[in-house]
């Protein structure tokens, strides 16, 4: 099946025309944060917008998109199992709250300071861990995870 996947900024969830929901078959939504190591987003009124996009298209699956450029966070949450089990945790809380389909993790770049954020030399090595920790958080709870 070919997938057709568009982002759309939180604010603009209530604003979808209705023909754009039916042409998608993943909405990414930009973009959660990171602060104290777990995964936050600024949702007001994002609740209606996921009921009427549903609507819309029932097919649809609708992820929440954690990071983007200069999202700083990422080396420090994923640098400890400890770290890695509470992002994970938190992601999964916004999950089931919103009736989300799933995650997408947008760290740029694992191990460089390019976006000017924290780094380290194990990100990369981190970056497995994080990934299969949420992994394992969604396999607990039979939750597919993009």
């Amino acid at each position: 099946m070919k997938r057709i996947i568009g982002y759309v900024n939180t604010a603009d969830l209530n604003h979808m025309r209705e023909e754009d929901v039916r042409a998608l078959t993943v909405i990414n939504i930009a973009f959660g944060l990171i602060r104290d190591g777990e995964v936050v987003w600024d949702a007001k009124d994002a609740r209606d917008g996921i009921v009427s996009i549903r609507k819309s298209n029932p097919e649809l699956k609708i992820v929440l998109s954690v990071g983007g450029w200069g999202a700083d966070g990422f080396s420090q949450a994923a640098r400890t199992k400890e770290g890695r089990e509470r992002f994970a945790a938190s992601a999964l809380v916004i999950v089931k709250e919103y009736g989300l389909d799933g995650i997408d993790i947008d760290w740029e770049y694992p191990g460089t300071s390019l976006a000017g954020i924290a780094s380290d030399r194990s990100d990369k090595e981190n970056y497995t861990l994080l990934l299969a920790e949420l992994g394992r958080h969604w396999t607990r709870t039979e939750k597919a995870c993009l």
